[in-house]
């Protein structure tokens, strides 16, 4: 099993990644002022209190990843992680306009906090004795699943009641399903005691809690996505390997497989809905964005974009980190690539007729983008760490020797 001493720099690299989507989603348009009457509320509806609590999720089974050797994995200590974090967020909405703060936001996120972290812990209990670690955080395909999640929660935010846009939810779900099914047959099949119906069961289980904020508005469309998403994993699972595809080089056949798909959600993210006219230039944002009191959507949208942009740097670092690992030149041209995908994006948007091009959205996608090329670097020291681990602990196992 991945030790935990070899696993919290890239739990930390994840929380904060987590962190920092929670806290813009929460607090934009950053329009802070001197509040005239404090607005506290002890009230909310049952949606709100559901997607509270599943926002935490992530953050509670992070913040037990990114704790460090020897540090008891106290369930309490992330309950408490979760009060005073919402209590910091919901602290500082007193102080921007049209928002107030509600103490039964407080209790549910951590309640959700709390809730990731026992998934944590049972996780942790059920691959003690498994070969493969925690999270498989050997395998740096996986980390595509994990950053797949905010973005598929920003996804639906940003969706709305827009019924068209959740064809971008099925794309992206079949984009960590291909993932996940590759891992399984190539890795996991045969250490792990799992089928091919639990596998898509889990499989459907994960694209319902990314989209939650889909599912509240759009249930039945959510779950046909998650039972064709299913029916697909169980499909494949079941397929035999063939023989000259069983070694471990099967990374990059997968990506060959999830580039085409992501490509085009990227591609539609940034040209909805669909249109057609000249080219547009703005130096700033969308001013809907900084408006006072923007909607959901906008600033949803505009996170959405920063984090597909993260996922973006990850999956070309993995690209071209496979093929010139070695070399930090090899590093620069990653940044570079993404870089320009992302220009390449930015004057699309351009073209669109009720957008323009930003270089202020640029930059900060640029920034996203070299992040995610960042947490692929790190994945890739921790699996270094891991692979050290067993060849000390099993210094005659050729499997381990093998490049």
């Amino acid at each position: 099993m991945v030790k935990q001493s070899e696993t919290y720099r890239l739990g930390t690299a994840l929380l904060v990644y987590f962190l920092l989507i929670t806290v813009i989603v929460t607090l934009l348009p950053f329009r802070f002022q001197m509040p005239r009457v404090m607005d506290i509320r002890v009230h909310a509806n049952v949606p709100d209190f559901i997607l509270n609590v599943f926002l935490f999720v992530p953050l509670g089974f992070l913040f037990q990843l990114s704790r460090r050797k020897h540090t008891p994995l106290r369930t309490s200590d992330v309950l408490l992680f979760g009060v005073l974090f919402s209590c910091a967020i919901e602290s500082a909405q007193l102080f921007l306009v049209g928002r107030y703060t509600s103490v039964i936001d407080v209790f549910s996120n951590g309640m959700g906090a709390w809730m990731g972290a026992r998934g944590y812990l049972l996780l942790r209990r059920r691959l003690q004795h498994q070969t493969v670690g925690l999270m498989a955080l050997e395998l740096p395909l996986m980390n595509l699943v994990y950053l797949l999640v905010p973005l598929l929660w920003l996804s639906g935010m940003a969706t709305g009641r827009e019924l068209n846009r959740l064809w971008l939810l099925l794309i992206n779900g079949f984009v960590g399903a291909v993932v996940l099914v590759e891992v399984y047959r190539h890795r996991l099949k045969h250490r792990l005691r799992v089928s091919s119906t639990a596998l898509a069961l889990g499989v459907m289980l994960w694209f319902l809690m990314a989209n939650v904020p889909a599912l509240v508005n759009f249930p039945l469309r959510v779950l046909l996505f998650a039972v064709v998403i299913g029916w697909v994993v169980f499909y494949r699972a079941g397929r035999p390997i063939p023989e000259l595809s069983i070694d471990r080089r099967f990374e990059i056949p997968t990506l060959q497989k999830i580039m085409p798909l992501y490509a085009g959600y990227l591609v539609l993210l940034v040209y909805w809905p669909l249109s057609g006219s000249g080219f547009q230039w703005d130096w700033m944002l969308s001013p809907g964005v900084f408006a006072d009191d923007p909607p959901l959507p906008v600033v949803s949208r505009l996170v959405e974009y920063l984090a597909a942009s993260t996922l973006l740097g990850y999956m070309i670092a993995e690209w071209r980190g496979r093929v010139q690992r070695k070399s930090y030149r090899a590093f620069f041209r990653q940044y570079g690539f993404v870089a320009g995908v992302l220009l390449f994006l930015e004057i699309l948007r351009g073209i669109h007729p009720l957008h323009a091009a930003s270089l202020g959205r640029f930059l900060m996608a640029a920034t996203a983008g070299i992040y995610g090329s960042a947490i692929y670097r790190l994945q890739i020291r921790t699996i270094r760490k891991i692979l050290a681990a067993k060849q000390s602990d099993f210094p005659g196992n050729p499997i381990l020797q093998k490049k």
